[in-house]
């Protein structure tokens, strides 16, 4: 049996891209995904240089999480997968490597928060890719 990349993983978008900021949202939860099968992941977390500035604030930053969940309606924070990053240019990629998805529930998505400090009328476009990896069974 070959044993290419493409029949070790699983892509599935969590967060569609997106604007959060001023639009009334500071953050976004992600679609749940079904990990049942794989034992490993790998969320990866975009997002663009802020638009639409009215007034320019000190600091915009966002935070990455990973969370799960038994029944994909409850969600919660999984401790030890989060990652907070300024935004300092115009493209930023965060990625938090989940080695052992075991310990963790069947069901799980990415959140991306957003916070700034001072300023007005920001957005900024988000999205985020769940690779799930380590199959129980080849080829997916």
């Amino acid at each position: 049996m070959l044993r290419d990349l493409g029949n070790m993983i699983a892509s599935q978008v969590t967060i569609a891209p997106q604007t959060i900021g001023s639009t009334g949202n500071s953050s976004v939860n992600g679609y749940g995904i079904d990990r049942k099968g794989y034992e490993s992941a790998v969320f990866v977390f975009t997002n663009s240089e802020a638009k639409k500035i009215t007034t320019l604030p000190t600091a915009i930053t966002v935070t990455c999480t990973v969370e799960d969940s038994a029944d994909d309606s409850t969600y919660a924070a999984v401790s030890g997968y989060s990652e907070a990053h300024n935004i300092t240019n115009t493209y930023t990629q965060t990625e938090i490597e989940v080695a052992d998805l075991k310990p963790l529930k069947r069901y799980v998505r990415g959140k991306m928060a957003y916070a700034q400090d001072g300023g007005s009328g920001d957005l900024i476009v988000v999205a985020a890719t769940v690779v799930l990896g380590s199959p129980q069974n080849y080829p997916v």
